[in-house]
């Protein structure tokens, strides 16, 4: 990475890049020095900013300086990738999961208020709020857009059975359902699609999403394990 930055040092594209880099390593102080240079260079870079803002967030808990970190974003980002998968942060995207980590609960489900008209942004809308609900322990107060997020969740799975991002969305949905043992199935199904050893960096996260799962669905113990497994390496 060194040397490749060093060939094209004003190509703030690349320099954000491996910023995202140290962000997947845990290397937090370089992804933020990464993630400022490529800001110097283009202050619109919104991969350079997020990987300040995670720096921020997950590396330092340094909320007041994430809140400010957000407020720098285009409105209207909620940086959910629906290539990503994982954990309930990945469902519910990056600027939401800063206001659940501040238990602002209210602007996190604004972030997913607007409807979606393509079927795949409002499945995956639904399925942040449904994944809100569940944070929230208020599942009971959204029945309505439980059944539509589920609806299209199965849907999404009939047309693409080895969806390891729906298959994530369902284990949340399952979860406000109280259906225990189908969310610790398909979040199991997730990571029997995507093991560590075919993806050395998604297979962790939806590994990771596993733990939340088993975390909420009654087997605590097997979380702690799933979660040295995943300090270990």
């Amino acid at each position: 990475m060194a040397k490749c930055e060093v060939r094209d040092p004003r190509n703030a594209g690349f320099i954000a890049n491996v910023g995202t880099t140290y962000l997947n390593l845990r290397l937090w102080q370089d992804a933020i020095r990464a993630g400022s240079r490529a800001l110097a260079l283009d202050p619109n870079n919104v991969v350079g900013m997020r990987a300040v803002f995670l720096s921020d967030v997950n590396g330092f808990d340094d909320l007041s300086k994430a809140r400010h970190d957000w407020s720098t974003f285009p409105p209207g980002t909620t940086l959910s990738n629906p290539s990503q998968t994982g954990g309930a942060a990945t469902i519910i995207g990056d600027g939401t999961y800063l206001y659940t980590v501040d238990r602002n609960f209210s602007a996190a489900l604004k972030t997913w208020e607007v409807r979606k008209t393509n079927p795949d942004e409002e499945r995956s809308r639904l399925a942040a709020r449904v994944t809100l609900h569940v944070l929230m322990g208020d599942a009971a107060s959204a029945p309505s857009e439980i059944a539509q997020a589920r609806s299209l969740v199965e849907a999404r799975l009939q047309a693409q059975p080895e969806d390891v991002q729906a298959l994530g969305q369902l284990s949340w949905i399952d979860l406000a359902l109280h259906r225990n043992t189908e969310a610790l199935r398909h979040a199991q199904q997730a990571v029997d699609l995507l093991p560590i050893t075919k993806d050395a960096l998604g297979g962790p996260a939806v590994l990771a999403g596993l733990a939340e799962i088993r975390a909420r669905a009654g087997e605590p113990d097997e979380a702690i394990k799933t979660l040295r497994q995943l300090l270990s390496i």
